[in-house]
């Protein structure tokens, strides 16, 4: 998991931006809601920081000609961004929102960014279509594994890179522990503190489920075992360390890495595992 700076660009702007390169027949109807855009902004807002986005009004499943706001239809705002944010003037915001995260998708903190997630999707909440705030940079994995959801409850609502408060960023709440097979594999699953109130523990469990974390983590892992078992090799056989001294040096080791990454899951899954420590998968 990864929190985000709030984009520098306002709703307003973006919206601005893609009239001007808009060349549907809806445009006056459009032009008519700029005035409301400011007020829709700070909605979005006050609900994203209180997690209260799964209020806003849902479009229906299709209906493209359903109306939204004024006589703005769903389509409309849909094709603004299709035709507008993502193809014309808009572009500009769209690559530097997408380049925000450095590279590294903020929902699983695994994945590279390849595009832009609708928070709240656009097939649902299309008024937000073109919301800087509703743009996270993503990998392809976490955009198409959410989908078009729509969100009934807090606990439902994903973590928001930009709007996530800090103790789902500084607590550790995911947790591994190693699989004795050969080759080695490991579990990953959410361990959310006890400290936390039961929504804050729901929503993490949530997250993890509905981003497919644990499988995604698995496999990533059959990728650092290589350099672990090398670090291993290195401790018990050039350094001379017993397997006790093995394990505590990759608990102190993992107490430097992010909170929440899978390579502190993964050390800390190796600190308590004597049995891969004492170099027990080598057949």
């Amino acid at each position: 998991m990864k929190k985000l700076p709030l984009p520098n660009y306002q709703f307003l702007n973006a919206f601005n931006i893609c009239l001007q390169d808009s060349d549907s027949k809806n445009l006056p109807a459009m032009e008519e809601i700029l005035q409301d855009i400011p007020r829709y902004d700070l909605q979005y807002r006050l609900r994203a920081f209180s997690t209260t986005l799964h209020q806003s009004t849902q479009s229906r499943h299709g209906h493209s000609g359903d109306i939204v706001v004024g006589n703005v239809t769903k389509k409309d705002f849909v094709d603004l961004y299709e035709y507008c944010f993502v193809k014309a003037g808009g572009r500009v915001i769209y690559d530097k929102l997408r380049a925000s995260s450095d590279g590294l998708c903020p929902l699983c903190g695994i994945g590279s960014v390849s595009t832009l997630d609708h928070y709240l999707p656009k097939a649902r909440y299309p008024l937000y279509s073109v919301h800087p705030a509703n743009l996270v940079p993503a990998c392809m994995d976490c955009n198409k594994g959410k989908g078009s959801s729509v969100f009934n409850s807090n606990t439902e609502e994903p973590l928001h890179p930009y709007f996530v408060s800090q103790h789902f960023i500084d607590e550790h709440w995911i947790t591994a522990e190693i699989v004795e097979t050969i080759p080695v594999t490991a579990h990953f699953y959410p361990t959310p503190p006890p400290t936390w109130s039961k929504d804050s523990q729901q929503r993490a469990i949530n997250h993890f489920n509905d981003f497919n974390l644990a499988s995604r983590y698995k496999t990533q892992a059959s990728l650092l075992f290589s350099m672990f078992t090398d670090r291993v090799k290195e401790l018990k056989h050039e350094q001379d360390l017993s397997t006790k001294d093995i394990q505590e040096n990759f608990l102190t080791r993992s107490q430097t890495q992010p909170a929440n990454s899978i390579t502190r899951a993964l050390m800390e899954a190796i600190a308590k595992s004597s049995w891969f420590c004492s170099e027990e998968y080598i057949i």
